[in-house]
Protein backbone atom coordinates (compact mmCIF):
# COMPACT_ATOMS: atom_id res chain seq x y z
CA UNK A 1 0.00 0.00 0.00
CA UNK A 2 2.84 2.09 0.86
CA UNK A 3 4.50 2.42 -2.38
CA UNK A 4 1.06 3.26 -3.96
CA UNK A 5 1.01 5.86 -2.01
CA UNK A 6 4.30 7.06 -3.34
CA UNK A 7 3.15 6.32 -7.00
CA UNK A 8 -0.12 7.22 -7.52
CA UNK A 9 0.59 11.33 -6.85
CA UNK A 10 3.03 10.85 -9.53
CA UNK A 11 0.99 9.82 -11.79
CA UNK A 12 -1.69 12.24 -11.07
CA UNK A 13 0.34 14.64 -11.70
CA UNK A 14 2.18 12.69 -14.78
CA UNK A 15 -1.84 12.52 -15.92
CA UNK A 16 -2.16 16.49 -15.57
CA UNK A 17 0.92 17.78 -16.50
CA UNK A 18 2.69 15.33 -19.15
CA UNK A 19 5.78 15.51 -17.46
CA UNK A 20 6.97 13.80 -13.83
CA UNK A 21 7.77 15.44 -10.93
CA UNK A 22 11.08 16.45 -9.81
CA UNK A 23 11.82 15.15 -7.03
CA UNK A 24 15.15 15.46 -5.32
CA UNK A 25 17.07 12.95 -3.04
CA UNK A 26 16.38 15.44 0.44
CA UNK A 27 12.68 14.66 -0.40
CA UNK A 28 12.25 11.47 0.37
CA UNK A 29 12.80 9.85 4.49
CA UNK A 30 15.93 7.33 5.01
CA UNK A 31 12.67 4.40 5.15
CA UNK A 32 11.36 5.44 1.97
CA UNK A 33 14.89 6.33 0.04
CA UNK A 34 16.16 2.72 1.23
CA UNK A 35 12.83 1.19 -0.09
CA UNK A 36 13.41 3.42 -3.03
CA UNK A 37 17.62 2.05 -4.03
CA UNK A 38 15.58 -1.33 -3.25
CA UNK A 39 13.29 -1.67 -5.54
CA UNK A 40 16.31 -0.23 -8.28
CA UNK A 41 18.91 -2.62 -7.09
CA UNK A 42 16.26 -5.58 -7.62
CA UNK A 43 14.91 -4.38 -11.08
CA UNK A 44 18.60 -3.81 -12.23
CA UNK A 45 19.34 -7.42 -10.95
CA UNK A 46 16.74 -9.24 -12.82
CA UNK A 47 17.06 -6.88 -15.63
CA UNK A 48 20.94 -6.24 -15.84
CA UNK A 49 20.25 -5.67 -20.18
CA UNK A 50 18.91 -1.96 -18.98
CA UNK A 51 22.15 -1.00 -18.20
CA UNK A 52 23.81 -2.25 -21.17
CA UNK A 53 20.87 -0.59 -23.04
CA UNK A 54 22.22 2.48 -21.38
CA UNK A 55 25.32 2.79 -21.98
CA UNK A 56 24.78 2.31 -25.71
CA UNK A 57 21.88 5.15 -24.81
CA UNK A 58 25.33 7.55 -23.17
CA UNK A 59 27.73 6.59 -25.77
CA UNK A 60 25.54 7.96 -28.66
CA UNK A 61 24.54 11.20 -27.37
CA UNK A 62 28.13 11.37 -26.57
CA UNK A 63 29.15 10.49 -29.99
CA UNK A 64 26.49 12.64 -30.99
CA UNK A 65 27.95 15.80 -28.59
CA UNK A 66 31.42 15.35 -30.40
CA UNK A 67 30.12 15.24 -33.79
CA UNK A 68 28.44 18.47 -33.10
CA UNK A 69 31.79 20.55 -31.53
CA UNK A 70 33.33 18.77 -34.59
CA UNK A 71 31.20 20.72 -36.90
CA UNK A 72 31.18 23.44 -35.06
CA UNK A 73 34.94 23.43 -35.31
CA UNK A 74 34.54 23.07 -38.65
CA UNK A 75 31.96 25.93 -39.59
CA UNK A 76 34.59 28.25 -37.48
CA UNK A 77 37.68 27.23 -39.25
CA UNK A 78 36.07 26.86 -42.82
CA UNK A 79 37.46 29.41 -44.69
CA UNK A 80 41.17 28.52 -43.29
CA UNK A 81 40.44 24.96 -43.71
CA UNK A 82 38.74 25.17 -47.39
CA UNK A 83 40.36 28.28 -48.62
CA UNK A 84 44.13 28.80 -47.25
CA UNK A 85 46.37 30.11 -49.27
CA UNK A 86 48.90 27.40 -47.91
CA UNK A 87 46.94 24.63 -48.86
CA UNK A 88 47.57 22.76 -52.48
CA UNK A 89 44.31 21.58 -54.14
CA UNK A 90 44.56 18.38 -56.11
CA UNK A 91 41.88 17.46 -57.87
CA UNK A 92 38.81 19.39 -59.88
CA UNK A 93 39.87 22.63 -57.99
CA UNK A 94 35.85 23.72 -58.88
CA UNK A 95 34.70 20.41 -57.22
CA UNK A 96 31.09 20.18 -56.11
CA UNK A 97 32.58 18.24 -53.00
CA UNK A 98 35.50 19.06 -51.07
CA UNK A 99 37.90 16.52 -49.37
CA UNK A 100 39.68 18.23 -46.99
CA UNK A 101 42.96 15.50 -46.18
CA UNK A 102 45.00 16.25 -42.63
CA UNK A 103 48.29 14.58 -42.58
CA UNK A 104 51.95 14.08 -42.02
CA UNK A 105 54.59 13.64 -44.60
CA UNK A 106 56.26 10.90 -42.43
CA UNK A 107 53.18 8.96 -41.23
CA UNK A 108 53.13 5.49 -43.06
CA UNK A 109 49.29 5.32 -42.29
CA UNK A 110 49.20 8.87 -44.08
CA UNK A 111 51.04 7.48 -46.84
CA UNK A 112 48.91 4.39 -47.63
CA UNK A 113 45.47 6.45 -47.52
CA UNK A 114 47.22 8.65 -50.63
CA UNK A 115 45.79 5.32 -53.32
CA UNK A 116 42.25 5.86 -51.43
CA UNK A 117 42.62 9.13 -52.29
CA UNK A 118 43.65 8.69 -55.48
CA UNK A 119 40.90 6.19 -56.15
CA UNK A 120 38.21 8.52 -54.85
CA UNK A 121 39.54 11.42 -56.95
CA UNK A 122 39.36 8.40 -60.03
CA UNK A 123 35.43 7.73 -59.41
CA UNK A 124 34.31 11.15 -58.83
CA UNK A 125 35.68 13.69 -60.94
CA UNK A 126 33.92 16.68 -59.39
CA UNK A 127 35.97 16.02 -56.41
CA UNK A 128 38.00 18.43 -55.07
CA UNK A 129 41.21 17.67 -52.62
CA UNK A 130 42.48 20.27 -50.68
CA UNK A 131 45.47 18.70 -48.33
Amino acid sequence: MASFRLLAPALFALALCGTPPAASAQSFSDGQRGDIETIVRNYLLAHPEVLEEAMAELSKRQAAAESEKHEASVGKNAEKIFNSPRGVTIGNKDGDVTFVEFFDYNCGYCKRAMTDMLDLMKADPKLKVVL
